[in-house]
C-alpha cells in the first residue's frame, strides 16, 4: 500500500521543478532586457484604467552620447497641442520665467517699495508720496504684461484700481501703464499661457495628487497652463503655478521625463 504512493510524489516533484525553471527563466529574461534599455514607459492619467492615451516617459542614466532630448521632442509637442485633456498641477520653483503677452485677467496684484517708477493712470502720474510700500491691485485688466526676474511692465486698461486698499474708480475704463517696475510680489489670477519655460533650478512639482517630484538642478516646461501665477521675491525668489495644464517636460542631468 505504501509503495503505491511513490509515483504521485515523483509527479508532484517534477511539476514543482518545472514551474521553478519557468519562473526563473522569466525573471532572467526581464532582468537582461532591463539592463539593455534605459527607457521605461508607462501611462499616467487622472483615470489611467480608462484612458491610456497619455504619455509618462522616463530616461535614466543619461550620458553625453544620448541624442534623446524631451524639450525638442516634436512628437510630444504635437501631442500636447492636439490634446484637450487638462490635468491639475501645483509647481513651486526658485526661478522666474520671462513672459510677454496680451492678456485678459481678473486681477493683478503687485507689491513694491521702489517709488521711482512712473505709473501713468489716464495720462496722469499716480502719486505715491509718503508711502513706504505699495500694494497695487489692478482689477479686470486687459492689455500687455511683460515680466521677468528684474521687473514688470504693464500697458492696458482696467475697470478698477486699488492702492493700499484705497479704491480708484472712473466712469469708463482706466488706462494704466508703467515700465520695468522693480517688484517684490506679483500675483496674476486666471492666467492663460501656451508655454512657460523655466531655466535650470530647484523646486517641487505635484500632478493630480499622484505624482510628487522634487526638482533638483532641472529645467521645466509647462504647456497650456490656466490658473494662478505667483512670484514672491521678498524673502527668497519663488514662483508658484497652481491650476491646470496639458503637459509638462522636465530635463535634468540624470533624469528626463514628459507627462501629458
Amino acid at each position: 500500500m505504501l509503495g503505491a504512493n511513490h509515483p504521485n510524489h515523483h509527479s508532484l516533484r517534477f511539476y514543482v521543478v518545472a514551474i521553478t525553471f519557468v519562473v526563473g527563466g522569466i525573471f532572467l529574461f526581464l532582468f537582461m532586457n532591463n539592463n539593455h534599455s534605459g527607457l521605461t514607459s508607462a501611462f499616467v492619467t487622472e483615470n489611467a484604467e480608462e484612458d491610456n492615451s497619455s504619455i509618462f516617459s522616463l530616461l535614466n542614466d543619461k550620458t553625453e552620447s544620448d541624442q534623446f532630448t524631451i524639450m525638442d521632442s516634436e512628437e510630444f509637442t504635437e501631442k500636447v497641442e492636439g490634446s484637450v485633456k487638462e490635468i491639475s498641477m501645483d509647481l513651486t520653483f526658485n526661478k522666474v520665467p520671462a513672459i510677454k503677452k496680451e492678456v485678459k485677467v481678473e486681477n493683478i496684484q503687485l507689491k513694491f517699495d521702489n517709488l521711482d517708477t512712473k505709473i501713468n493712470v489716464n495720462d496722469d502720474k499716480l502719486e505715491l508720496n509718503n508711502l513706504r510700500e505699495v500694494d497695487l491691485n489692478i482689477e479686470s485688466f486687459s492689455g500687455e504684461i511683460d515680466f521677468d526676474n528684474s521687473g514688470v511692465s504693464i500697458d492696458g486698461v482696467a475697470k478698477r484700481l486699488r492702492v493700499n486698499d484705497i479704491a480708484l474708480s472712473s466712469p469708463g475704463e482706466i488706462e494704466i501703464s508703467f515700465s520695468d517696475l522693480d517688484y517684490k510680489f506679483l500675483d496674476i489670477d486666471s492666467f492663460q499661457l501656451k508655454e512657460v519655460d523655466f531655466s535650470v533650478g530647484d523646486g517641487n512639482l505635484e500632478v493630480v495628487e499622484r505624482l510628487n517630484y522634487n526638482l533638483r538642478n532641472e529645467r521645466v516646461n509647462i504647456y497650456y497652463f490656466t490658473g494662478q501665477l505667483t512670484i514672491d521675491k521678498e524673502f527668497k525668489t519663488e514662483t508658484s503655478l497652481v491650476g491646470k495644464m496639458r503637459g509638462v517636460a522636465v530635463d535634468g542631468d540624470t533624469l528626463t521625463f514628459m507627462l501629458n
